[in-house]
């Protein structure tokens, strides 16, 4: 299974990227919005809000964990990725269609924690149909590339859905996800028509079946720990960059706008280079490597004193990210040994934890008009994390694993 099965499956490729640069438009499209449209558009206190967001971030991890452990056991996981982009366009045609705290609070905690597992569902998939059709290391190459198409939209989609909310309303916004929901059913919708495109419990796939001895060994656990630390360093970066920028370092809007597109731009191209760059070696030591470049940044930020400064250091950031955010992927998915599906789901169990641990270090360290602390409890973070994998690595190779 090679190069020649690759590209005879290149239409089915084609389809599932088109499916993850729509879900990367839905997601960026809602992110930047989903405050406002509560607390501005709802008139949502704070705190209500608060609970809302602990409620959804609790119930996306339970309902990813809860999928994924499902889309190792069914026959078809075309079907499972389809119910999640239903869901998750339901989720946001509610929002849009009902613009009310009741509609909001259902949409985003009851049905948006199964819609939302559409990144994980879908990379599961890619995964599991991949492992047919490439040896590992093409896999894990492809998954480096489909991982930077959601990256792309991220570029894409954030001054589209601007002007469609500052022309007409903030609300439709989620008009726009739910559409790109849709239009990734569609793309699943034609991969039911083909009979190569099935992937499931009774595919012959590598991953099918767990390898002996225990499907999640202790070095693992510790390795995923390790790439969960990572994920806190980079989330406190993304949550407390803006403020950094803006208060700190007393930068403008447009120059904020400015740094973060420019560091999303050079994520494209270092994720292509990443994944390269994991077929000729294993992939632990190239997030080791990473995490080490991230936190060279995030020391970086902390000593910026001038916005020239900041654009100095965002192809640090990019080199760091662009690892963080797509070749730990591949490196979860074989967390747990012949369940692709459940070890997916962690990525967003890691991004729950992730989220609750920023708030715990901005709540202990943040000040006013002084937020760069964070960034080095971040590194900190980011160091811990490649010191876990690089422990990790090193007893898998001494038990030969």
């Amino acid at each position: 299974m090679g190069h020649r099965q690759l590209i005879k499956a290149s239409p089915i490729i084609a389809l599932l990227g088109a499916c993850i640069f729509l879900a990367g438009i839905a997601s960026a499209a809602v992110t930047p919005y989903r405050g406002l449209v509560a607390i501005d558009g709802l008139g949502m206190d704070n705190a209500a809000y608060a609970i809302v967001l602990a409620l959804a971030s609790i119930g996306a991890a339970i309902g990813s964990v809860i999928l994924g452990y499902a889309s190792d056991k069914v026959s078809d996981r075309r079907r499972l990725v389809i119910i999640c982009a239903a869901l998750g366009a339901v989720a946001y045609g509610l929002i849009w269609l009902v613009p009310s705290q009741l509609a909001y609070i259902v949409a985003v905690c009851a049905i948006l924690p199964f819609g939302a597992a559409l990144f994980s569902q879908s990379f599961a998939y890619a995964r599991a149909f991949l492992n047919q059709h490439a040896d590992t290391r093409r896999a894990e190459f492809m998954i480096a590339v489909l991982r930077s198409l959601f990256t792309a939209a991220w570029i894409v989609a954030p001054p589209l859905v601007g002007w469609i909310a500052s022309t007409y309303s903030m609300f439709d916004v989620f008009l726009v996800a739910a559409v790109a929901q849709l239009l990734c059913m569609l793309m699943f919708a034609l991969l039911l028509l083909r009979p190569e495109a099935k992937v499931g419990i009774h595919s012959a796939t590598r991953q099918a079946t767990a390898a002996p001895g225990s499907p999640f060994p202790p070095y693992r656990m510790l390795g995923t720990a390790g790439v969960a630390v990572l994920r806190i360093a980079l989330v406190v970066n993304l949550t407390v960059f803006p403020l950094v920028l803006i208060n700190d370092i007393g930068a403008s809007l447009a120059q904020l706008g400015l740094a973060a597109g420019l560091a999303a731009a050079l994520e494209v191209p270092f994720m292509l280079m990443w994944g390269f760059a994991a077929t000729r070696w294993p992939k632990e030591p190239i997030i080791i490597v990473s995490g080490v470049i991230f936190a060279a940044y995030l020391v970086g930020m902390f000593f910026a004193r001038s916005f020239e400064d900041v654009l100095l250091l965002q192809s640090l950031n990019a080199l760091g990210t662009a690892a963080l955010l797509s070749i730990t992927i591949s490196y979860v998915q074989d967390a747990i040994a012949g369940r692709v599906g459940l070890s997916t789901s962690l990525i967003d169990v890691m991004g729950v934890i992730a989220g609750f641990a920023t708030a715990g270090l901005f709540a202990i360290l943040s000040g006013p008009g002084n937020y760069a602390n964070i960034l080095l409890a971040a590194a900190a973070a980011s160091l811990l994390g490649a010191a876990l994998l690089a422990v990790s690595w090193q007893i898998r190779r001494r038990v030969g694993a």
